[in-house]
């Protein structure tokens, strides 16, 4: 704190006023009645001393550093709160709010919002009134993609840019640390797969000039010995470091930085000395500490997966779970790790289990465990966790919508605190109710799980309808459609036993179909979306989607051919020239179209679309046309979903 030191001059002065206004050194000031006798004279010196020193001024107490925090639904969520550590919410910030900001020959550099969620920016730090945000932005010289970091300061959304890296360079972690944003990156690699190294870049906020200017990262040597020892760092596909903490962070709070080499994990410290871990084999490390690190692992061929914490003073390996069908980490606060695992009430019907491991005393902690709700689509208990200090957050459902919670622990039981941050409606359970089956079908010789199936239902409640029983059993016929699913032509029902038991999830297929929406439309028709996922071995599943439409008034299905009174070829032209519309307001680089020019499209998408295929989704004011992955685009992509408005596709306002 600053000291005050007064001139003697000023204090002299001050002494003769104070007697003036006392009288004599020891006889108190006449007083009245209507005047109150000011008997420690406070008021009086203050004037005195005011006038005695005129640029003398109280000095302004420092403003109060409030830790703040953000959340946000991935790449999905267009809101951004901002809390305290405490929970409280302080702000909301709108994506589309941030991209009307965006002058519009700018809207490239700064893509917050789209509709495609593929493309959108991420949210990467928050810190000292900004959010910093990533994204991949077109070259200026050429048709390719760099990476690129700016931030936005949260109290008038001001955009500023930040870095944009060459594009052969590749973004492990952004990080906002100590007043600075880090931004760590891979050189990538060369024509012969030589591993360029990695870098660092700091920026720090300057309010004489209001902008990030760039500072000198003070590891450049710790770089450049791993670039030379042909040493991996954080981000390597062997480090997988959940926290994505900045290179300067990890070496502050745990004195060296992990990388792997091709002899296996080594620990590089602040003068760019690597020592190799001993005691550990092959595995992917997911969190680490000064002296602790957990990693899982996963056995692809029996689906089990145990968890291992390894301590780097005793090189020693020491396993804290296992036996489970999933273990994922979530998140590290100093030397408590915390992490979930996963089993099932039955195929379909997860329960999550999140515990915290504290890496000193070696306890395990069970916090607290959820189940999923069948109509709710999200991780139950986990979904988008957040952990910030020893406070727990996520994405959770409740009465009626999914919102973020505070989730407090106490005897391995959850306590969920609505902080006001919801997410999105879930407007299912308004028109009726969910229910679930799955049947588990397994080798008759040695009883090795071959198929899966797990199958929503959707009932509506009677007060929509005189026709709900009827719209019921429909939609019962469809869950049971999906729930007879035929092994017959499997080659791996007739495939030695040995196979099966030795490598059970290769042999495992899973079908998942679920409820995904309900809604009324045009206060006529009931649509009920459902989705899902196969999976029969690969690196991913096919998704799968669906709408059955009913007439409220007679409970009977509706398909796009009861509605369209022209010929199928009117249809497929209809469809082509909408979808070569759609192509066409994708800028450079960020179509999700195979297709790299508009007549191509056009051409393709009149092949692919029939009136009777039933890749149609009915809305309020026209249907959905998709196309699914690999149709038109990659899987990356998703589902292309091509609107038409009843208007075009009818002649009139509605369905």
């Amino acid at each position: 704190m600053k000291r005050k030191v007064l001139k003697f001059t000023g204090l002299f002065i001050t002494f003769i006023m104070v007697m003036w206004f006392a009288g004599c050194g020891n006889k108190p000031a006449e007083t009245t009645d209507n005047q109150p006798q000011n008997t420690d004279n406070t008021e009086a010196s203050t004037e005195a001393e005011s006038a005695a020193n005129p640029t003398e001024t109280t000095e302004p107490a420092e403003p109060e550093h409030i830790e703040t925090y953000a959340l946000t639904q991935g790449y999905e969520g267009n809101l951004i709160y901002i809390i305290d550590s405490e929970g409280n919410k302080l702000k909301t910030i709108d994506r589309e709010e941030l991209a009307k900001k965006v002058p519009e020959d700018q809207k490239e550099q700064y893509c917050f919002c789209t509709d495609e969620s593929y493309y959108r920016c991420t949210l990467v730090a928050e810190g000292d009134g900004f959010l910093f945000f990533r994204d991949t932005v077109p070259c200026d010289d050429s048709d390719k993609y760099q990476y690129s970091v700016f931030a936005v300061k949260e109290d008038d959304l001001k955009i500023y840019p930040i870095v944009k890296l060459p594009y052969e360079y590749y973004v492990m972690s952004t990080d906002y640390y100590e007043g600075a944003i880090y931004v760590d990156f891979s050189f990538g690699y060369d024509e012969n797969g030589k591993y360029l190294g990695a870098g660092e870049k700091k920026f720090v906020y300057e309010e004489i000039t209001d902008a990030f200017t760039e500072k000198d990262s003070e590891y450049n040597n710790v770089f450049e010995s791993a670039q030379v020892m042909g040493v991996r760092l954080n981000g390597s596909s062997r480090v997988m470091n959940y926290s994505q903490d900045c290179f300067t962070r990890t070496m502050h709070e745990c004195g060296y930085i992990l990388g792997s080499s091709d002899n296996g994990y080594v620990m590089m410290d602040d003068r760019g000395a690597a020592t190799p871990m001993v005691n550990f084999e092959d595995g992917y490390i997911n969190m680490y500490s000064k002296g602790h690190m957990f990693f899982i692992n996963s056995n692809y061929d029996t689906g089990v997966a145990d968890a291992f914490i390894y301590d780097v003073d005793g090189k020693a390996l020491n396993q804290i779970s296992d036996d489970w069908s999933l273990i994922q980490s979530i998140g590290r606060n100093g030397n408590d790790y915390y992490y979930y695992t996963q089993d099932e009430e039955s195929y379909g019907i997860k329960i999550n289990h999140v515990f915290k491991y504290n890496a000193e005393s070696g306890l395990t902690t069970a916090l607290y465990e959820a189940k999923s709700i069948p109509g709710v689509s999200i991780q139950p208990g986990v979904e988008d966790f957040k952990l910030y200090g020893d406070k727990m957050y996520a994405i959770c459902y409740n009465d009626g919508a999914t919102k973020w919670m505070r989730i407090d622990s106490s005897n391995g039981v959850a306590t969920y605190t609505d902080i006001d941050c919801p997410v999105s409606t879930v407007d299912i359970f308004n028109y009726g109710k969910i229910s679930s089956t799955s049947i588990v079908d397994t080798c008759p010789n040695c009883g090795t799980p071959l198929v899966k199936i797990y199958a929503e239902r959707f009932e509506l409640d009677s007060k929509y309808s005189k026709n709900a029983d009827k719209i019921n059993e429909t939609l019962k016929d469809v869950q049971d459609r999906e729930l007879s699913y035929s092994t017959d032509g499997d080659d791996y029902y007739g495939s030695d036993c040995t196979e099966h038991q030795e490598h059970p999830t290769w042999y495992t297929i899973t079908d998942d179909y679920t409820v995904s929406a309900v809604r009324i439309i045009n206060d006529k028709y009931l649509a009920v979306d459902m989705g899902g996922c196969w999976f029969g071995g690969g690196a991913h599943g096919m998704p799968m989607r669906d709408q059955h439409l009913f007439d409220l008034e007679n409970g009977e299905e509706k398909t796009l051919e009861d509605f369209y009174t022209m010929t199928n070829e009117d249809f497929k032209a209809l469809v082509a020239y909408k979808t070569k519309e759609d192509f066409l307001k994708y800028e450079n680089g960020e179509s999700p179209y195979y297709a790299a020019d508009a007549d191509t499209v056009f051409n393709d998408a009149y092949e692919y679309a029939e009136l009777d295929r039933g890749t149609v989704d009915f809305a309020e004011d026209g249907i959905y046309y998709y196309y699914p992955p690999y149709e038109m685009g990659p899987y990356a992509a998703g589902y292309i979903d091509i609107f038409i408005t009843y208007e075009e596709l009818l002649g009139r306002k509605d369905l």
